[in-house]
This record gives C-alpha cells, sequence and structure tokens, in this order.
C-alpha cells in the first residue's frame, strides 16, 4: 500500500514539471504529448478564459438557423467597401447605413485593456453572410499585417475556438468565421444535396469580399487559413503521420512560407510537413480564396491543416499557441 502512495506521489510530482525539463529537451517540444491531457485541464482554466466564453456565445449565436444564399453583385460590392473601410480604420458610426443596407449589425466589445468589432447578421436575416472580429482602434489595426480565416467551423472541429483564441492572443487585423455548414444544403429538403455552402469552395461570398479588400489594404500582409484533417483518412504515411500540413495552394512554396513551416517544425510538438515538398495532399490547390489572391498577384495565402490531435493542442494549450503566434510574427 505504501509503495501504491509513494508511485502516486511520484506520478504527479512528474506531471507537474514541465515536460523539457524531464526529458532534458529545452528546444524541440515533442515531450509536449506526454502531458497533453494534463494540459487540456489546466489551460482551460486561463484568465483569458472568461474573454473567449464571450467571444464563443457571440460566434454560436451568428450561427443558429442560418442558411446560405448568395449575396447579389451590389451587396458583395458593398461588403468588399465595408470591410476595406473597417480595415483602414473608419470609425463605426460611419459605417451605419451600408450596415443597414446589408442587413449586417456591429458590436463594440471591451475585454480588458482591449477593445473588438464584432460583425454579424441580423438574426431575422441569416443567409451565410459570416461573424467577423476585428481590433477596434487604428492602432490596433496598424500593428498587424494578418488575418485568420475560418471557413470549415462546424465540420473542423475546434478551427473556430482555436481561431478565436489567436485572435485575442495575437496581433491580428481580423478573423472571419463561417456561419453555415460546409454541407447544410444536404439536411434541408427541396435543396440539392450537390449545393455546396463552403467558404473555400464558393467564389462570390462575404469571405470573398473579406479576402479582396484585405489584398487592398494589405499588399505585404499573410492571410491563414486554417483547417483540420483525418489522419485515418489519409492513404499515405506521411498523411497518416503528419499533424501540420502547410501550404501556399500551389506546387511552389515561397521563402517565406518554407521559413514559416521550419520555424512551426522547431517550436511546436508533431510532425509539420510542407506541401508538396514533404507530402503530395491536402495542398490547398483548389481553394477559391487562395486563387482569389493570386489573381489579384498577392502571394500571402497561407493554408494550414492540423490533425486532431494537434487542433486540441491549439485549443488548450496556451504555450503552444504563443509558439505559433511568434512564428508568424517573423513572416
Amino acid at each position: 500500500m505504501k509503495n501504491c502512495k509513494r508511485l502516486i506521489l511520484w506520478l504527479m510530482m512528474l506531471l507537474t514539471i514541465p515536460a523539457q525539463h524531464v526529458l532534458g529537451n529545452p528546444v524541440g517540444f515533442n515531450a509536449q504529448a506526454l502531458t497533453t491531457v494534463i494540459q487540456d485541464e489546466k489551460f482551460a482554466a486561463n484568465t483569458g478564459d472568461s474573454h473567449f466564453d464571450i467571444m464563443v456565445a457571440k460566434l454560436k449565436a451568428s450561427q443558429k438557423k442560418g442558411r446560405f444564399i448568395p449575396p447579389s453583385p451590389e451587396a458583395l460590392g458593398l461588403a468588399e467597401q465595408l470591410f476595406t473601410d473597417i480595415f483602414q480604420g473608419k470609425p463605426p458610426a460611419t459605417l451605419a447605413p451600408t450596415l443597414t443596407r446589408l442587413n449586417l449589425i456591429m458590436e463594440t466589445v471591451e475585454l480588458d485593456a482591449s477593445r473588438y468589432l464584432l460583425l454579424m447578421e441580423a438574426p431575422t436575416h441569416r443567409r451565410g453572410r459570416g461573424f467577423y472580429i476585428f481590433p477596434a482602434t487604428v492602432a490596433q489595426l496598424a500593428f498587424s499585417n494578418q488575418v485568420l480565416m475560418i471557413p470549415h467551423g462546424f465540420y473542423d472541429y475546434h478551427t473556430g475556438d482555436i481561431g478565436i483564441r489567436l485572435m485575442l492572443e495575437g496581433p491580428f487585423a481580423g478573423a472571419a468565421f463561417n456561419t453555415v455548414h460546409r454541407y447544410g444544403s444536404r439536411k434541408l429538403k427541396g435543396v440539392s444535396s450537390n449545393e455546396t455552402w463552403d467558404m473555400a469552395d464558393l467564389l462570390d461570398t462575404f469571405f470573398s469580399a473579406f479576402t479582396r479588400a484585405f489584398v487592398r489594404t494589405h499588399p505585404g500582409g499573410h492571410l491563414i487559413q486554417l483547417h483540420g484533417f483525418s489522419r485515418k483518412k489519409r492513404n499515405s504515411h506521411a498523411g497518416r503521420n503528419s499533424d501540420i500540413i502547410i501550404s501556399n495552394g500551389t506546387a511552389y512554396p515561397s521563402q517565406v512560407l518554407t521559413a514559416l513551416s521550419d520555424c512551426i517544425k522547431i517550436k511546436l510538438p508533431g510532425v509539420t510537413r510542407l506541401y508538396p515538398m514533404e507530402l503530395h495532399a491536402l495542398g490547398g490547390t483548389q481553394n477559391t480564396i487562395g486563387k482569389e489572391m493570386r489573381s489579384m498577384d498577392h502571394p500571402g495565402f497561407i493554408h494550414l491543416e492540423m490533425s486532431l490531435s494537434m487542433r486540441k493542442q491549439m485549443t488548450y494549450n496556451h504555450d503552444i499557441r504563443n509558439r505559433f503566434l511568434s512564428c508568424l510574427k517573423n513572416l
């Protein structure tokens, strides 16, 4: 009995010691996997979780009872101008007429020393236009040259949560979240099962307008699109043994993308592979947002696929998110 108690005590002490000290590994953080469950519990109690909960509640509310209806060309033009004005730091009061015409509402949320603008559809006009978070001050906007995009928040588990946490913790100029399921049409009577509501596949959406506005206002910026993949569905050994797959949507990764991949390989746990040099799948080559950016001669599209294990760690482990953000700062 005494030996059993000693064993339990020893294990508890072991798990409270940072994994890199246990294994003598101060640089390569693969030891993190040993304490993933403990960290999931630990980081779920972060002080920033109250802020995170507020944003999640707003996002989930905007996703209720929505169905995708394609916007008109006029609405797309108005949306692009609206996003452009927001990226340029125009006062929210000047945006009111456009918001009304697009059936959108804007809220200001104060979280300690930070303020954010939340852009969403009016509850009576939910047409799959998306949910957006922006810094509320010109100083915050001027500090970043990057935006986040989460096109499959329902289907790619945890990507929505990761996007919100990164937005709250990093210097991003904005974040876009889908508000209809990519396969939502399959659940509706009278709608073709071939009809897609996929924001990374459709051409003329508010995500497209957001992208065009970003390209015009941030010529040297990067749009980081977050996805999730299942290892079990991969046919290759490389695919089944990957945690992050990074690409720019083409067969020719830039020096910037290669450097980002190298940084993630060093700072994050698991296996990161660069498409197509190290893996020939999940490169985002058909992604319409990437195509849109390339059509405008903008090289800043970054397509990031994450395994379920990595998504869980990015969701619950503040340290891993910080390491990821440190790599993005080098772009």
